[in-house]
């Protein structure tokens, strides 16, 4: 079986990686045969088209229906309203299949398109590290210049505990971002396993955003070793708690309320349910299935 993945996008982009790459590298025990291009194969039985590279996705995905080849949109952001909403609606239009990222984005896209979608979750690409009790507690954030005010939220200027921050750009912080304490660095493509060589726990609010996230921040965090405070958001809540304290109070209460736990015990609790529902592999798996039903 074939399957194109029409896209421009690169391994620079947290989705391409998480959405493509990933499930591309690990179909082939599935006997299933991807290409990776702006352009689909004709022998594809299967094209892929995801978030919005170019927005003459719609009449490309018509003619590959045209030729006989089914079509998924995989949708992995809310852009249902706003600039992108008719570039969404209509590739939701043409698909045949809708794929998503969580339940809450499946319920998003029932709402505002009336498509069942088949959630296939992000996988979690990090190596597994284990927790380092020897490390002083320290802090850290990832993410992007949409989201990063929300650590501004929730790292107040009371707070006191070491914070490295993985630089956005065309960011101004507060001024009390710039204090001896606060380390920005350089984001990079392995940045996570990075951050946990110096850092305990990963700081990771979703509160700027839209509900319909994926948890994979998250997960990645606690793959890598870190316990992990964040918001309560529906992908998150339908994770075992182990490892994980919800940002409901000042920083400095929550890690209080934390120093009694046993770390190490948590994280490897957490690391199974990685490994049974999260691996490359198995999202892979659950992406064959999807491409056999429509072969």
């Amino acid at each position: 079986m074939n399957v194109s993945y029409v896209t421009t996008g690169n391994d620079n982009i947290a989705s391409f990686r998480y959405r493509i790459l990933s499930p591309a590298q690990n179909l082939g025990k599935h006997l299933i045969i991807p290409s990776v291009s702006s352009l689909a194969r004709k022998e594809s039985e299967v094209v892929v088209f995801s978030k919005h590279w170019t927005y003459n996705d719609w009449s490309y995905a018509k003619f590959c229906k045209l030729r006989g080849q089914k079509v998924i949109f995989d949708v992995c952001d809310d852009h249902f309203e706003g600039k992108m909403s008719d570039h969404y609606r209509r590739m939701s239009d043409v698909a045949d299949t809708i794929t998503c990222n969580s339940y809450e984005m499946a319920e998003v896209i029932k709402e505002k398109v009336n498509r069942d979608a088949i959630v296939i979750p992000d996988p979690v690409l990090s190596p597994q590290l284990s927790y380092d009790p020897d490390m002083p507690t320290s802090l850290c954030w990832y993410g992007q210049s949409m989201n990063i005010h929300g650590l501004y939220d929730v790292y107040t200027e009371d707070c006191t505990y070491p914070l490295e921050i993985v630089l956005p750009s065309n960011v101004q912080p507060p001024a009390y971002f710039q204090a001896p304490q606060i380390r920005w660095t350089p984001w990079h493509k392995d940045i996570i396993p990075d951050l946990a060589e110096r850092n305990t726990v990963a700081v990771l609010p979703y509160r700027q955003g839209k509900a319909a996230k994926s948890a994979n921040r998250v997960l990645e965090a606690l793959q890598c070793g870190m316990v992990v405070l964040t918001d309560s958001i529906p992908s998150v809540q339908e994770l075992p708690k182990a490892g994980i304290a919800y940002l409901d109070r000042p920083i400095n209460e929550i890690m209080e309320s934390v120093r009694g736990w046993n770390w190490g015990l948590e994280i490897e609790k957490a690391q199974k349910h990685i490994a049974e529902n999260y691996s490359p592999e198995v999202i892979a798996d659950k992406w064959a299935r999807v491409f056999g039903s429509l072969a």
